[in-house]
């Protein structure tokens, strides 16, 4: 038996195009005519239409392919912002190099390039004596995490040993015994500085 596709309704097609540009199920739903009130309901359950879903992975396999994306890409570009050796920004001479002129890999570890000229005065006049030249890099720590998260070397959960009601039944045992020997302690001082 071969499944046929079904063609989809404008208003289906409405939810794919506005679903790609945020991903949110429940705003899609709503912008493409459906109730307000269930566009969370309304979403999700597009979401789990095999024609919807198909359409979207194609159209974002689309997009990805048009703009270049891949899982790879955005490693070596984490990559390059985590093991960027500043020193790749100057030239010999210790001075920062150019933006125009820096190799690809430190212009792309660089967020932000700030450039101000220095004036000064020269014969009572008002001239341009050089240029201070500044940058600010990307986040290096951020890009090492995204990075050992992908490797699995961070895990966000925590791990508790569990020894069962045993364990807790001796541990509050253990706890009543010092409560009971504190306030023995503490009659024997009020006792004492009577």
């Amino acid at each position: 038996m071969i499944l046929e596709k079904r063609k989809l309704t404008s208003k289906q097609r409405l939810f794919i195009a506005e679903y790609l540009k945020d991903k949110n199920a429940s705003r899609s739903a709503s912008a493409a005519g459906y109730s307000k009130k269930t566009a969370r309901a309304i979403g999700s359950r597009l979401l789990t239409n095999v024609d919807i879903r198909a359409e979207i992975e194609k159209k974002l396999g689309k997009i990805e392919e048009e703009c270049e994306i891949s899982a790879a890409h955005i490693l070596k570009e984490l990559k390059n912002i985590a093991m960027f050796d500043i020193r790749r920004a100057f030239d010999e001479n210790g001075a920062l190099i150019p933006i125009h002129q820096m190799p690809e890999d430190a212009a792309k570890a660089i967020d932000k390039y700030y450039s101000k000229d220095i004036f000064g005065s020269q014969s009572g006049k008002r001239v341009k004596i050089g240029q201070r030249n500044s940058l600010l890099l990307c986040d290096r720590l951020k890009a090492l995490e995204l990075l050992g998260k992908h490797l699995g070397l961070f895990s966000d959960t925590v791990q508790h040993k569990d020894d069962g009601l045993n364990g807790l039944a001796e541990r509050m045992r253990e706890a009543e015994g010092r409560l009971a020997k504190m306030r023995s302690q503490d009659k024997d001082k009020a006792k004492a500085n009577n």
